[in-house]
Protein backbone atom coordinates (compact mmCIF):
# COMPACT_ATOMS: atom_id res chain seq x y z
CA UNK A 1 0.00 0.00 0.00
CA UNK A 2 3.16 2.11 0.81
CA UNK A 3 4.44 2.19 -2.39
CA UNK A 4 1.02 2.91 -4.47
CA UNK A 5 0.85 5.92 -2.49
CA UNK A 6 4.07 6.90 -3.14
CA UNK A 7 3.71 6.00 -6.90
CA UNK A 8 0.41 8.13 -6.83
CA UNK A 9 1.23 11.58 -5.95
CA UNK A 10 -0.53 14.55 -6.62
CA UNK A 11 0.16 16.67 -9.46
CA UNK A 12 -1.49 19.25 -11.29
CA UNK A 13 -3.12 16.93 -13.45
CA UNK A 14 -4.79 14.91 -10.87
CA UNK A 15 -6.21 18.23 -8.91
CA UNK A 16 -7.47 19.00 -12.64
CA UNK A 17 -9.20 15.22 -12.87
CA UNK A 18 -10.46 15.53 -8.74
CA UNK A 19 -11.67 19.26 -9.15
CA UNK A 20 -13.78 18.22 -12.49
CA UNK A 21 -14.81 15.10 -11.35
CA UNK A 22 -19.29 15.06 -11.56
CA UNK A 23 -19.37 13.52 -8.28
CA UNK A 24 -17.53 16.23 -7.12
CA UNK A 25 -20.04 19.10 -7.97
CA UNK A 26 -22.70 16.57 -6.69
CA UNK A 27 -20.90 16.47 -3.50
CA UNK A 28 -20.96 19.95 -3.21
CA UNK A 29 -24.70 20.51 -4.13
CA UNK A 30 -25.84 18.21 -1.47
CA UNK A 31 -23.81 19.78 1.23
CA UNK A 32 -24.56 23.58 0.03
CA UNK A 33 -27.96 24.98 0.34
CA UNK A 34 -29.27 27.21 -2.21
CA UNK A 35 -27.24 29.33 -4.24
CA UNK A 36 -23.54 29.11 -3.85
CA UNK A 37 -20.31 31.01 -4.96
CA UNK A 38 -17.44 27.92 -5.92
CA UNK A 39 -14.04 29.68 -5.18
CA UNK A 40 -11.10 27.61 -5.42
CA UNK A 41 -7.85 28.33 -3.72
CA UNK A 42 -5.07 27.30 -5.79
CA UNK A 43 -1.55 27.60 -6.41
CA UNK A 44 -0.54 27.35 -9.69
CA UNK A 45 3.18 26.80 -10.36
CA UNK A 46 3.30 29.03 -13.56
CA UNK A 47 2.01 32.22 -11.65
CA UNK A 48 4.95 31.64 -8.78
CA UNK A 49 5.26 33.71 -5.79
CA UNK A 50 5.53 32.59 -2.24
CA UNK A 51 3.83 33.66 0.63
CA UNK A 52 4.71 35.15 3.64
CA UNK A 53 5.92 31.35 4.86
CA UNK A 54 7.88 30.88 2.36
CA UNK A 55 4.66 28.29 0.80
CA UNK A 56 3.99 28.56 -2.53
CA UNK A 57 1.31 31.29 -3.08
CA UNK A 58 -2.45 30.63 -3.41
CA UNK A 59 -5.03 32.59 -5.20
CA UNK A 60 -8.73 32.54 -5.32
CA UNK A 61 -9.97 31.44 -8.56
CA UNK A 62 -13.72 31.39 -9.36
CA UNK A 63 -16.06 28.60 -11.31
CA UNK A 64 -14.29 30.28 -14.85
CA UNK A 65 -11.50 28.03 -13.92
CA UNK A 66 -13.11 24.49 -14.39
CA UNK A 67 -13.33 24.37 -18.32
CA UNK A 68 -9.35 24.95 -18.21
CA UNK A 69 -9.14 22.33 -15.41
CA UNK A 70 -11.52 20.03 -17.67
CA UNK A 71 -9.02 20.34 -20.33
CA UNK A 72 -5.97 20.16 -18.12
CA UNK A 73 -7.36 16.51 -16.59
CA UNK A 74 -7.12 14.57 -19.89
CA UNK A 75 -3.39 15.50 -20.16
CA UNK A 76 -2.06 13.51 -17.58
CA UNK A 77 -1.13 10.83 -20.25
CA UNK A 78 2.12 13.40 -20.61
CA UNK A 79 2.98 12.84 -17.26
CA UNK A 80 6.63 10.96 -17.18
CA UNK A 81 7.30 12.18 -20.88
CA UNK A 82 9.68 14.97 -22.45
CA UNK A 83 6.22 17.09 -23.61
CA UNK A 84 5.01 17.20 -19.88
CA UNK A 85 5.52 20.82 -18.66
CA UNK A 86 4.79 20.58 -15.14
CA UNK A 87 7.57 17.54 -15.13
CA UNK A 88 10.40 20.00 -15.20
CA UNK A 89 9.11 21.49 -11.75
CA UNK A 90 11.28 20.96 -9.06
CA UNK A 91 8.46 19.56 -7.44
CA UNK A 92 7.88 16.86 -9.84
CA UNK A 93 11.54 15.93 -10.38
CA UNK A 94 11.41 15.63 -5.98
CA UNK A 95 8.05 13.16 -6.60
CA UNK A 96 10.28 11.57 -9.02
CA UNK A 97 13.33 10.92 -6.81
CA UNK A 98 11.04 10.12 -3.82
CA UNK A 99 10.11 7.09 -5.97
CA UNK A 100 13.45 6.11 -7.02
CA UNK A 101 14.29 6.47 -3.38
CA UNK A 102 11.73 4.09 -2.03
CA UNK A 103 12.62 1.51 -4.21
CA UNK A 104 16.38 1.64 -3.61
CA UNK A 105 15.49 1.35 0.09
CA UNK A 106 12.94 -1.30 -0.60
CA UNK A 107 15.94 -3.27 -2.00
CA UNK A 108 17.88 -3.01 1.04
CA UNK A 109 15.08 -4.01 3.30
CA UNK A 110 14.81 -7.00 0.96
CA UNK A 111 18.33 -7.53 0.84
CA UNK A 112 18.40 -8.39 4.73
CA UNK A 113 14.90 -9.77 5.31
CA UNK A 114 14.22 -12.73 7.58
CA UNK A 115 11.44 -14.20 9.76
CA UNK A 116 13.46 -12.85 12.66
CA UNK A 117 13.09 -9.22 11.58
CA UNK A 118 9.67 -8.85 8.85
CA UNK A 119 8.29 -6.35 11.96
CA UNK A 120 11.60 -3.91 11.77
CA UNK A 121 11.23 -4.22 7.47
CA UNK A 122 7.53 -3.17 7.74
CA UNK A 123 8.27 -0.25 10.42
CA UNK A 124 11.14 0.84 7.98
CA UNK A 125 9.12 1.17 4.76
CA UNK A 126 6.12 2.14 6.13
CA UNK A 127 7.74 5.72 7.49
CA UNK A 128 6.92 6.79 3.66
CA UNK A 129 3.62 6.85 4.68
CA UNK A 130 4.38 9.99 7.19
CA UNK A 131 5.12 12.15 4.18
CA UNK A 132 2.29 14.03 3.07
CA UNK A 133 1.27 17.08 2.13
CA UNK A 134 2.29 18.98 -0.65
CA UNK A 135 5.46 20.95 -1.35
CA UNK A 136 7.74 22.44 0.78
CA UNK A 137 5.52 20.89 3.74
CA UNK A 138 6.29 17.50 1.65
CA UNK A 139 9.91 17.87 1.66
CA UNK A 140 10.20 18.72 5.32
CA UNK A 141 8.56 15.71 6.24
CA UNK A 142 10.70 13.71 3.64
CA UNK A 143 13.27 15.35 5.56
CA UNK A 144 12.49 14.30 8.43
CA UNK A 145 11.67 10.54 7.45
CA UNK A 146 14.68 9.79 5.14
CA UNK A 147 16.75 10.46 8.41
CA UNK A 148 14.47 8.14 10.39
CA UNK A 149 15.21 5.35 7.79
CA UNK A 150 18.74 5.83 7.80
CA UNK A 151 19.10 5.30 11.48
CA UNK A 152 16.81 2.50 10.82
CA UNK A 153 18.63 1.02 8.68
CA UNK A 154 21.95 0.89 10.60
CA UNK A 155 20.39 -1.11 13.31
CA UNK A 156 18.48 -3.19 10.66
CA UNK A 157 21.96 -4.19 8.81
CA UNK A 158 23.78 -4.73 11.81
CA UNK A 159 25.27 -7.93 11.79
CA UNK A 160 23.08 -10.51 13.81
CA UNK A 161 24.78 -12.77 16.15
CA UNK A 162 22.73 -16.05 16.42
CA UNK A 163 21.86 -17.52 19.49
CA UNK A 164 23.50 -21.20 19.41
CA UNK A 165 20.74 -23.05 21.36
CA UNK A 166 22.54 -27.11 22.35
CA UNK A 167 21.19 -29.68 21.24
CA UNK A 168 20.27 -31.33 24.62
CA UNK A 169 18.62 -28.02 26.15
CA UNK A 170 15.13 -28.57 26.32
Amino acid sequence: MTYARVLAYKDEYEVARLLTDPAFEAQLREEMEGDFRLALNLAPPILGGKDPNGRPKKREFGAWILPVLRMLAPLKRLRGTAFDPFGYMGERRFERRLIAEYERIAGRVLEGLGHDNEAEALAILSLFDEIRGFGPVKEEAAQRVMTSIADKLVAYEKPRVKQHVPANAA
